[in-house]
């Protein structure tokens, strides 16, 4: 938020709020969360974003929660956003979902009414055609059956935001000298991000000692992710949600996919490729050649996964939503068929979101996991197989042993573990957080620096973290906390803070973590009575420092 903010651009949050957690885990569906878990899980990171980062914008939800929907709820918009976390900038609404109102949710009889209670609860602007906005508001205006006041305070929103990053003062002639023909939209400095964050962000989810690759000779690259450029990128990358609808068009930017990345990466192996198989079709075509591939190399690297898209054009993406988390198409066939070769197989994971894959992590070598990496992605992914990237990500989310297990979050309470009077296992094949390295790390030293702590204090908690093995990485030390003897049921194990770490083999760093109280507090009553924040003058997100 802060680095687009200091742009001059405006950073919206969507969707505010409980639009991550609907029912059945499908787009545009229902929410069914009580006003604790509104308030301690899903209002926190708008909160934070808000009053840590300053936020400017904030896209309400299309969702209706416990009944509600959010473009009407004043408690929310209002009540929440604007009074208690004191945010000053435009709420703003997403297509639809004023005219939802009426058509979907059922609480306004037109238009009319749909923009007016809109308007009431918060919503300053209709994005992007106006429906309700125009000509429906303003007969409701005239009329007198809704306030004047209530545009003029949208307005004023608007008008104050535009003021503040300076859109009032600029004049079409003031961009007259700029050289549009000049404009570098891939400049070196940008790629080196990209690599840097794609490098970052691979994990590596388990591993026999088969990576890094010290000297392969014969190697399969096999799947249908194997050589495609688009199954780096997310549905909302150009790549896939403008390009995929102009196939003459070239993409414009120089991307190599994992198999050219590889050649690249291992010069001296003898790289042999199959595609094996679609990401989403049930053809079996392409098994064969990809079977012989593996026999006849020392080593097999499968890469597959998802194809991004929107409304259906893709097994990940907006409106693509999953009824198994299975691979999709044929590919655990596909991998299964290449491990019955008795070669060790390599599986990488081109996807977005996380699939129940523990059958791959019990046979194959090794299991490495990439989260649409983007431009420089492949390049990442071929360094950590290579081992010239150290792998240092950590998951972001568990990754499900089943269907049937799920939701399931590290978040949950006891009553969400694993339990002797059901027969499904919700323990996660691999927990949130967790990520293996080409090197160890040790924490020692623990130490939190006062027992007790003011309510708008902090917590400082230390650790020592020392590289024990041969080979410079970066450790991300993470602490979490829980409550043994809570008031109302806490999760088992909650994110406090996190550092990531480089040390070279041998090198040793203290952790410092200053951890606001209001991050262990928890909400006694529903979200409109309640402040998550201890006092105004407590102190922001998390942060962490390291000493050497």
């Amino acid at each position: 938020m802060r680095g687009v903010q200091s742009t001059g651009v405006i950073a919206t949050l969507k969707h505010f709020v409980g639009y991550s957690s609907s029912r059945a885990g499908r787009n545009l569906a229902p929410v069914h969360a009580g006003p604790r878990e509104l308030a301690d899980v899903l209002l926190l990171p708008f909160e934070t974003a808000v009053l840590d980062a300053g936020a400017d914008s904030v896209m309400s939800s299309y969702t209706e929660t416990d009944g509600l929907p959010v473009a009407a709820d004043a408690g929310l918009l209002t009540g929440v956003l604007r009074d208690r976390w004191g945010f000053g900038g435009t709420v703003v609404a997403d297509y639809f979902m004023v005219a939802f109102l009426a058509s979907l949710h059922g609480v306004a009889a037109d238009l009319a009414d749909a923009a007016g209670q809109a308007l009431a609860a918060g919503v300053d602007v209709e994005l992007p055609t106006g429906t309700a906005y125009l000509a429906p508001l303003a007969a409701r205006v005239r009329t007198g059956e809704l306030p004047e006041e209530l545009v003029d305070r949208a307005l004023e929103r608007v008008l104050a935001q535009k003021e503040r990053i300076g859109l009032l003062d600029a004049r079409p002639g003031d961009f007259a000298d700029v050289d549009t023909g000049r404009i570098d939209l891939d400049p070196p400095a940008h790629r080196e991000i990209a690599a840097r964050i794609a490098e970052e962000s691979v994990v590596l989810l388990a591993n026999d000692g088969t990576l890094p690759l010290a000297s392969p000779g014969r190697v399969a690259v096999v799947g249908p992710n194997a050589d495609d450029t688009s199954a780096l990128f997310g549905c909302y990358s150009f790549a896939n949600h403008v390009l995929s609808l102009h196939p003459d068009v070239e993409l414009g930017l120089d991307v190599t996919s994992v198999l050219g990345a590889l050649k690249t990466e291992l010069p001296a192996a003898a790289l042999t490729y199959a595609r094996g198989a679609d990401v989403d079709t049930a053809d079996t075509g392409g098994f064969a050649a990809a079977v012989a591939a593996a026999r006849e190399a020392d080593l097999c690297v499968a890469v597959v996964g998802d194809r991004a898209g929107l409304f259906g054009r893709g097994t990940s993406g907006e409106g693509c939503d999953a009824e198994s988390l299975d691979l999709p198409g044929v590919q655990r066939q596909l991998v299964e068929a290449l491990l019955d070769t008795g070669k060790p197989v390599v599986l990488v994971l081109l996807t977005g979101r996380p699939y129940a894959v523990g059958w791959a992590l019990d046979r194959c070598a090794a299991v490495v996991q990439a989260f649409f990496p983007g431009q420089e992605g492949a390049s990442a992914v071929a360094g950590v197989l290579s081992g010239r990237v150290n792998p240092s990500g950590r998951l972001p989310v568990t990754l499900p042993r089943s269907v049937g297990a799920q939701p399931y979050s590290y978040l949950h309470p006891r009553l969400g573990g694993a339990s002797s009077v059901s027969n499904i296992d919700t323990e996660p094949v691999r927990p949130f957080g967790h990520g293996l390295s080409y090197t160890t790390f040790a924490h020692a030293d623990l130490r939190v620096a006062e027992p007790e702590v003011p309510t708008a204090g902090a917590v400082v908690v230390s650790c020592r973290v020392t590289n024990t093995g041969e080979r410079a990485g970066a450790d991300v030390v993470q602490l979490y906390g829980s409550d043994p003897v809570a008031s109302v049921t806490r999760p088992v194990a909650q994110l406090l803070g996190y550092a990531r770490v480089e040390l070279a083999p041998g090198q040793s760093a203290e952790v410092v973590f200053d951890v606001p109280t209001h991050r262990v507090a928890s909400p006694t009553g529903g979200w409109c009575g309640w402040s998550s924040r201890a006092a105004s003058t407590c102190s922001s997100a998390p942060t962490a420092r390291r000493r050497c």
